[in-house]
């Protein structure tokens, strides 16, 4: 009995010091909140260092390592700011932040961690560079660039920076280096000002919580891969957009709706690879229900571009205008029917291998284009063209044996002599190609 009390006794001591030690955690995690330091907009301001450029103007280049020294006595290491971005310091504008001045990866800034930063009052602000905030992740809130004439924001300048939940970004914006916030999982608001041309590489790339985005219609061009990975459950792309670049919506598992333009001509390598989630793919104005919908005028459509997408059953009409076709561009299991409504017999020089090198480069019709759903039939408009396919097809008999062209069905029998198993039969029989009955 003396042994069952015991650890009793034990036992809860443990428990005891476990709610204590989380206890502790707290305040203290409460307590660096309440003690980050302003710097900017006459707080501490001479902790910024700069330089100042051949105009005049001041570049901030980080923190001043002495003053950082000097606040370790009353806030320990490391200290905790809240930057204020400031017009100017000492009467010279301030209009830009350099490569690496608040890095989470520089050693020199170690000493501190960032609570915020604040752009409200940085109203000369032209430039943020590579790698300004690079894997902050304990900074948080948004990061605001409205009020700023920003017109360029450098490589990596807010990748990883996990915790910050909004951002919004200003029309002057025109030259974005790649990757400025990708693996930002927090991000759930983004604002594009009317006026922006241009999202660049991979910007948003890994934003999961990121699941609505309004794209303004001066925005031209998409970068790869700008969007892939993120949270987006339903995607408007202006009219404005004639291309969607490589891998821009990759593996948006989430995505559910796509609605474009018919003037898009290009849509590239695995642009919506990996979509499992997709119900339905419009071009507004098209005229048909049908769920997968390509523009009239497309001329490229990419390797995989629709690779494993769609989560219900869909068919397609591939239209004539498209010229140069990627391998597996509509290998999905949920790709049921692929109509080609070419009437062109491609030339041998239209060809090209299935190699990466080539394929991958859009110079004409891949030779293993149609590397599809093997329960997935692809529906020619004659015999002449089906047979220039499957000629040049070199995946494999038990794929382009799904190749055909319509086909005519005559019962000679009276219609009211024809059983609902022959109807039946002939449906199941022809797998649900093209078929037109008529009668004698």
């Amino acid at each position: 009995m003396k042994k069952m009390r015991s650890l009793t006794l034990m036992a809860a001591l443990t428990v005891l010091i476990v709610v204590l030690s989380v206890e502790a955690f707290a305040v203290g995690n409460e307590n660096s909140r309440e003690t980050a330091i302003e710097v900017g907009n006459g707080n501490n301001d001479e902790a910024f260092e700069t330089t100042e450029t051949a105009d005049g103007t001041l570049t901030i280049t980080g923190i001043d390592s002495s003053w950082l020294e000097n606040q370790y006595a009353d806030h320990g290491s490391p200290v905790r700011l809240k930057l204020l971005i400031p017009d100017e310091l000492n009467g010279k504008a301030v209009t830009a932040i350099g490569d690496r001045a608040f890095s989470g990866d520089e050693e020199e800034n170690s000493g501190f961690m960032l609570a915020s930063v604040d752009f409200s009052q940085a109203v000369n602000l032209r430039d943020i560079g590579e790698q300004a905030f690079l894997r902050r992740d304990e900074m948080r809130g948004s990061i605001d660039l409205s009020k700023a004439d920003v017109d360029t924001i450098g490589d990596f300048a807010f990748q990883e920076c996990s915790s910050i939940t909004d951002v919004s970004l200003p029309a002057s914006l025109a030259d974005i280096g790649v990757q400025t916030f990708s693996g930002c999982t927090s991000l759930s608001e983004l604002n594009l000002a009317e006026g922006m041309t241009t999202l660049g590489f991979s910007m948003f790339n890994g934003a999961s919580s990121l699941t609505q985005v309004d794209i303004p219609n001066t925005v031209t061009k998409l970068e790869n891969q700008v969007f892939q990975g993120t949270g987006l459950t339903s995607v408007e792309l202006p009219d404005s957009i004639t291309e969607i670049p490589k891998g821009a919506f990759r593996f948006c598992e989430d995505l559910e709706t796509v609605s474009i333009s018919d003037g898009v001509t290009f849509i590239g390598n695995v642009a919506f690879d990996g979509c499992t989630g997709l119900t339905s793919f419009t071009v507004r104005g098209s005229g048909t229900e049908k769920l997968l919908q390509l523009p009239s005028g497309l001329v490229t459509l990419g390797c995989q571009a629709f690779r494993n997408a769609f989560v219900v059953p869909v068919s397609v009409d591939v239209p004539e205008s498209v010229i140069n076709i990627g391998s597996e561009a509509l290998y999905s299991e949920n790709i049921v029917l692929i109509n080609m409504e070419t009437d062109v017999i491609p030339d041998d020089a239209d060809w090209v291998s299935a190699s990466a090198s080539e394929d991958w480069n859009y110079t004409g019709l891949s030779t293993s284009t149609f590397r599809v759903d093997q329960d997935t039939p692809v529906v020619f408009e004659n015999k002449n063209i089906r047979d220039a396919y499957y000629d040049n097809h070199t995946i494999g008999n038990f794929i382009r044996d799904n190749f055909t062209y319509p086909v005519e069905v005559e019962f000679t029998a009276d219609p009211d002599d024809i059983t609902d198993d022959d109807w039946r039969h002939s449906e199941w029989k022809l797998m649900g190609w093209s078929i037109q009955y008529t009668y004698d």
